[in-house]
């Protein structure tokens, strides 16, 4: 299927990525289980920011946390689409966006079922944080046998960022 996606983009005028070495389907995000208390929570934990925003004036704060909490109850609404995440000859795409591997400066695979099982790319840019991309059924040690021809692997890199974990734990 994704040979498909990338023979018709090639042909509709979409810049050629370059053959398939590896390809699977992922959610275009991380869908949590969130109960009514979590939601009651979180809506009075919003409502105090806003508050809190009011009364110090700081009125572009209670933009920012009331369009975060519809941000959080309308992807709440909807299931996640799959979208291709594809690794070629040229480097990286994922859905309609393609990253070069000169773009790129290393992966890590992280792999502790069943909490934990991605794909971590970091980009050259320290401004750009790392692309993290769930494994699904795909197998570990040949996706890394695959990536290590055209990137470096971060072996440094032993455990799940704090931000993944927080996110996690926090269900956002």
């Amino acid at each position: 299927m994704a040979d498909e996606l990338l023979e018709s983009g090639a042909e509709a005028g979409v810049p050629y990525y370059g053959e398939e070495v590896f390809g699977w389907m992922v959610d275009e995000y991380e869908r949590h289980e969130r109960g009514p208390m979590w939601y009651a929570i979180a809506f009075l934990i919003g409502l105090s920011f806003v508050m809190y925003a009011i009364i110090t004036r700081n009125f572009l704060f209670a933009v920012i946390v009331i369009m975060a909490g519809v941000i959080v109850a309308l992807s709440a609404m909807r299931e996640p689409q799959k979208i291709p995440f594809l690794i070629t000859t040229r480097g990286v795409a994922l859905g309609h966006q393609f990253v070069p591997f000169k773009d790129l400066r290393s992966f890590w695979i992280l792999y502790e079922p069943p909490h934990t099982k991605n794909l971590y790319v970091d980009f050259r840019s320290s401004v750009t944080p790392h692309l993290v991309i769930p494994l699904g059924e795909q197998d570990p040690v040949e996706l890394r046998q695959a990536l290590l021809e055209f990137l470096g692997e971060n072996v440094t890199q032993e455990e799940e960022p704090l931000t993944d974990v927080l996110g996690r734990f926090l269900k956002i």
